[in-house]
């Protein structure tokens, strides 16, 4: 019983080790950005003049002879009306889809360059 009780008292006078920290600094290395180059923008689109002439019973006779002295000969191409609206919807759509197109160019365009750059490009 003795024996006993010396082994259970021996582990609580065994010394507790201190723990000692040591500050260090660590220097962070540095990355550096991949370098992303801007390619120049496209050259703007040049629209060609469309001339549009409304057709009817009433100035049937007039346009053929329009055409015929401006042209040669007379060809006509036609739509109805909801072939032109749906004409000059698809159009918009494109003009839409443009703009958002030259958003995001512009947004990643910032990502990458100095301020001055695209401040001047926006000018």
């Amino acid at each position: 019983m003795i024996s006993a009780a010396l082994l259970v008292s021996a582990c609580s006078r065994t010394p507790i080790k201190e723990i000692v920290t040591v500050p260090t600094v660590v220097d962070t290395p540095k990355i550096e950005a991949p370098t992303i180059q801007i390619v120049s923008r496209p050259s703007p689109v040049e629209m060609k003049d469309a001339d549009i002439v409304v057709v009817t019973e009433a100035n049937l006779e007039e346009v053929i002879e329009k055409i015929k002295t401006t042209q040669g000969e007379f060809v006509l191409y036609a739509m109805t009306a909801q072939s032109f609206q749906a004409l000059a919807l698809n159009m918009e759509e494109i003009k839409r889809f443009i703009d958002q197109q030259n958003n995001v160019i512009l947004y990643y365009e910032k990502s990458v360059s100095p301020n001055e750059i695209i401040e001047e490009d926006l000018d």
